[in-house]
């Protein structure tokens, strides 16, 4: 029914709806040209009509500016953009309430889009950006005045507003004013008082005085009654008496009957409100035993209450737009006793008398049941083969197809009977077959419902020892078997629509254990499963619900929606809750309440703040049956759409309480939204976020809610760099997901792609080589397949060499190479990576191996010359010098001229090696820019391997030219000491320290640990 208020149709106004369509497509004529060339933007508007606020949303497909201006009854828009194309047609203002008219400015030399929005005086609205969409939602404010003890509209300021929008040439909204006892158009009537919950001043949470108002209700005078509904816009139908009355109401052929239980002269309808001159004097029908009144119902009404005060009873209509969807009743159940006829019974609580009335227009009998309770009714409509039971407001009505039929009362039930027993199907559940149902619920009128809470509940609470009495008399009498097998279902139907999940379980399997069969029954396994929902065991409701064809039924998959929200398992929920709430509102409170709280929920966790809002609106009307940990749950959904929709403030006030509040579970979750939102506002340090979150997870053990703590907690960590201990939590809430049968892949898949973030994209290079390879090593199920897992392992093999682990890095390359690459290039790289690898550790014929075993034809020529370099390299390692120089022929490169010096130096043949190195010194004007520069030490070795040769005269060359130098370096001091003149000859000692330096030079090496930490990917 709510989302049925999405769908808008163009304005009714026929003249505005033509003047639209031509000025748009004036608009569109002048503009396409544009658009073709400069892609503009088009503008969608559409309306929305919360039971709390109305939303204009404008929606660009594109992030676009806005700025707003208010002033008095209006709203000035300007976009930083000019639309090609502005569709109004799913913006009807008629259903906007407190909205009088949106017009489209048009400024034609302007760049911009201009907007005006004319409200109602004292309404309040807020505007903000959700993605590519501008919203505005507008929120009503207290518009009735108390004048002589008559409630009438202010329209002071809508007349200025219309004054102004006139001078625009903007049509505004036909809306009459008129003050009277009460506003007498449809379209005047105001929706009851219920809590503004998006008011910026006033938050939902009921205050003391509120709750003690609605205590003292009923303590209220009937006419002070009728006074606070006509002022909410109310119609009252008001009858009194002299002594108390039963009554029945009920709508039928465009009548509304009234039907009493006595027949005193002093009965008389009062009426009064917006639908009076409709529904008109009533028409007096004479009924044995009673008095009945039939009035013209109005088309645009529907009845909104039946209440008994002080000797009156007051029906209550309202404009059927304003209507909540209603919680349909009813008790009617086949009945089976032994040896005897089946019969059906009615539950009505205090019903009165069944008089006979006789319907003239129709030429019909009626059975009519009073009843002295208020809204004790059987609502639910159903029809057999020889009776229907028709939908009252009040007390019960039958018609019978035969004249056999007949009815009597027992106590508060109605026994229906026939001479040969009724034609009724057993009242053991069958789950009937389906058709063509999606998951969207498209037949979903259609299909045939599983469970008939209404009639198994029997009366509810109020009666249920009375209930549980009658039915153990039963098993007294029944004989084992499938007799008791079926009085222990009965049994287990009562218990379940009454709330009791856990001893429903107990009396199903009770009946099992009389009749084994019953397990395979689909319809036993739908009660069991909903009852094992309702004890708290929703993964064996999912089991039981999702066997045979019971997946496919469109309430069995709600209520696997029900059990996997339980679990926290939101996915599952999101697929399985149907589009609507048709289905949840004609359970009973007690079972619709819990359901709508987690369909609002599911909404959130999707984003859609709409469908929670209009989910948690139906709430209104079962506010008196919601208990306090329910109410919690409201007030911490309604927090969370208010900080989706980015008011935080307004989302913290709803969260304090509950965080305050005796509700352990609702502490939990307001607790960890509470956190979150102060963390990403900076009001609380990560560390402090961290603390909160900490405590929490002892405070809720053992279900989805405390893996979505641990997930908070993991990446509370993860943010920090705290790479172990966040995928730790994050391991431990996979652990714990398998155990309770929960769908884990969203939590692996966060985990593997933290992995691939670290080894594949790079990010663990950021961190110490021993931190990530002890990631790699603690997690390494989390590498992932394909391409992705070589360059994790080329990652983690380089982290390795960093630790100097050659051998361990050696082996992932060995692997690597009997992979099937097409590629042989790519084999090549990876031959080079590993032979770098064995020649810093000393393994120069593994080296040779290597080179040999990827060579290849038609290589790149940059490859070649690096596999050169590394073969003369290992060559130069195993003695074959004279090889490793003529392998270098023909590469006139830094690398080579260095290789060369580094075999020579090995060699020691040192002056070859110093030539070689003299020609690579940098300049002395280098040295002094750069005194750190590495290549600066090629200066000490060159000075040392003429030294080693004897080269006086080379010595003081060098020491002449870079001596000044030399001394900022840190090589300054050794090279002093090498280059210092000495007519002696070099000493013993100095010579062998001299040599152990030579012994320790590699001029090699820095190139073989860049090659060997360079990417191949």
């Amino acid at each position: 029914m709510f989302l049925n208020k999405l769908k808008y149709s163009l304005l009714p106004i026929r003249s505005y709806f033509i003047a639209f369509i031509y000025g748009f497509s004036i608009f569109y004529f002048f503009t396409v040209t544009q658009a073709l060339s400069a892609q503009l933007p088009n503008l969608e508007v559409r309306g929305l009509q919360n039971d709390k606020f109305s939303r204009i949303v404008f929606d660009w497909g594109q992030d676009i500016s806005y700025k707003s201006k208010r002033s008095d009854g209006l709203i000035d828009i300007t976009f930083e953009a000019k639309a090609t194309k502005i569709d109004m047609s799913k913006l009807n203002t008629a259903k906007l309430k407190s909205v009088i008219a949106v017009k489209h400015i048009k400024l034609p030399k302007s760049n911009n889009t201009y907007v005006r929005i004319a409200l109602d005086k004292g309404t309040k609205h807020r505007g903000y950006k959700l993605g590519n969409r501008v919203i505005f939602d507008i929120y009503p404010a207290s518009v009735f005045k108390k004048n002589s003890n008559k409630y009438v509209r202010n329209h002071n300021s809508s007349k200025k507003a219309l004054a102004k929008i006139v001078d625009l040439n903007i049509k505004p909204k036909n809306k009459p004013v008129r003050q009277t006892a009460v506003v007498n158009t449809v379209t005047e009537i105001k929706k009851e008082a219920i809590t503004n919950i998006v008011s910026n001043k006033n938050s939902n949470i009921e205050t003391e005085e509120q709750v003690a108002s609605k205590v003292s209700e009923s303590r209220k005078t009937s006419d002070e009654v009728q006074k606070e509904h006509l002022a909410t816009g109310y119609t009252t139908i008001i009858i009194s008496t002299i002594e108390p009355v039963s009554l029945a109401v009920f709508e039928r052929f465009g009548y509304l009957w009234i039907v009493a239980d006595t027949d005193f002269a002093t009965i008389k309808p009062e009426v009064a409100g917006a639908f009076a001159s409709v529904l008109g004097e009533p028409k007096k029908v004479a009924v044995k035993g009673g008095r009945a009144y039939r009035f013209i119902m109005p088309k645009q009404a529907g009845i909104a209450n039946v209440e008994f005060i002080n000797l009156s009873w007051i029906i209550s209509l309202k404009p059927a737009s304003n209507m909540l969807t209603e919680n349909i009743s009813g008790q009617l159940r086949r009945i089976v006793r032994p040896k005897q006829k089946s019969e059906a019974e009615i539950f009505l609580p205090k019903a009165n008398k069944v008089l006979e009335l006789f319907d003239d227009d129709v030429g019909e009998k009626l059975y009519v049941v009073t009843s002295s309770a208020s809204n004790s009714r059987v609502s639910l409509g159903v029809r057999y083969p020889e009776f229907a039971v028709l939908k009252a407001y009040q007390g019960a009505v039958v018609k019978t197809f035969s004249e056999h039929i007949s009815l009597r009362k027992e106590g508060s039930n109605i026994i229906i009977t026939a001479p040969n027993g009724l034609i009724m199907t057993r009242n053991l559940v069958t789950v009937p077959r389906v058709e063509n149902v999606t998951g969207n619920e498209k037949n979903a009128e259609e299909f045939s419902k599983l469970f008939d809470f209404y009639n198994w509940r029997r009366g509810g609470l109020d009666y249920l020892w009375q209930n549980e009495r009658k039915i153990e008399e039963k098993l007294l009498n029944a004989s084992k078997g499938k007799e008791s097998a079926s009085v222990y279902l009965e049994l287990a139907l009562l218990y379940f629509a009454n709330g009791y999940g856990h001893e429903a379980i107990g009396a199903l399997r009770a009946a099992a254990m009389e009749n084994p069969e019953l397990s395979k029954n689909t319809g036993f396994l739908a009660i069991k499963g909903g009852a094992e929902a309702l004890a708290g065991f929703p993964i064996l409701a999912i089991k039981d619900l999702t066997t045979n064809n019971l997946s496919d039924h469109p309430e069995a998959k709600m209520w696997v929606g029900y059990a996997a929200a339980m679990s926290e398992q939101w996915k599952l929920a999101a697929e399985n809750f149907p589009s609507s709430n048709k289905i949840v509102m004609s359970y009973p409170p007690n079972i619709a309440i819990p359901f709508i709280l987690y369909m609002a929920e599911s909404a959130l966790r999707v984003g859609d703040t709409v469908k929670a809002r209009l989910l948690l609106g139906t709430l209104a009307g079962m506010r008196k049956d919601m208990l306090a940990g329910q109410k919690a749950a409201e007030q911490y959904l309604l927090g969370e759409a208010y900080r989706q929709e980015g008011n935080y403030v307004q989302s913290l006030k709803l969260w304090y309480p509950v965080v305050n509040g005796k509700d352990r579970l609702f502490h939990v979750k307001a607790s960890i939204a509470t956190v979150n939102l102060l963390r990403e506002l900076h009001r609380i340090s990560d560390e402090e976020a961290q603390d909160r979150l900490e405590t929490l997870r002892y405070l809720w053990r053992g279900d989805g809610l405390e893996i979505q703590m641990l997930h908070n907690i993991a990446r509370l960590y993860l943010e920090r760099q705290q790479y172990v201990r966040g995928l730790e939590e994050m391991r431990e809430a996979v652990v714990l997901s398998e155990e309770l049968l929960i769908d884990s892949s969203s939590l692996v898949a966060d985990m593997e792609k933290i992995f691939s973030g670290l080894f594949v994209k790079g990010k663990a290079d950021e961190m110490e080589p021993f931190r990530a390879v002890a990631i790699y090593n603690s997690f390494k199920e989390l590498k992932p397949v394909g391409y992705d897992s070589y360059i994790a392992e080329q990652n983690y093999a380089d982290y390795l060499v960093e630790m100097d682990l050659l051998d361990d890095a050696a082996k992932i390359f060995e692997k690597q190479l009997k992979y099937d690459w097409k590629d042989r290039g790519k084999i090549s790289e990876i031959g080079l990576k590993l032979a770098s690898i064995y020649l810093l550790d000393g393994k120069a014929k593994d080296a040779i191996s290597v080179l040999q075993r990827t060579g290849g034809n038609k290589l790149r020529s940059d490859i070649e010359e690096k596999r050169e370099l590394l073969r003369a390299r290992a060559l130069s390692r195993i003695a074959m010098i004279k090889e490793a120089i003529n392998s270098l022929k023909g590469i006139d490169t830094v690398e080579a001229k260095r290789l060369k010096a580094d075999i020579y130096w090995q060699n020691k043949e040192w002056e070859k090696a110093a030539e070689i190195l003299e020609n690579l010194l940098p300049t002395v004007e280098d040295i002094k820019l750069s005194p750190d520069n590495s290549n600066n030490e090629l200066v000490l070795n060159t000075a040392v391997a003429y030294k080693l040769a004897g080269n006086k005269n080379k010595l003081n060359e060098l020491r002449n030219k870079y001596m000044e130098a030399m001394k900022a370096t840190k090589y300054g001091a050794s090279f002093a000491v090498i280059t210092r003149k000495d007519d002696a000859n070099i000493v013993i000692p100095n010579k062998q320290n001299i040599m152990n330096m030579a012994m320790e030079v590699d001029l090699f090496k820095d190139f073989l640990k860049d090659y060997q930490s360079a990417k191949i990917y």
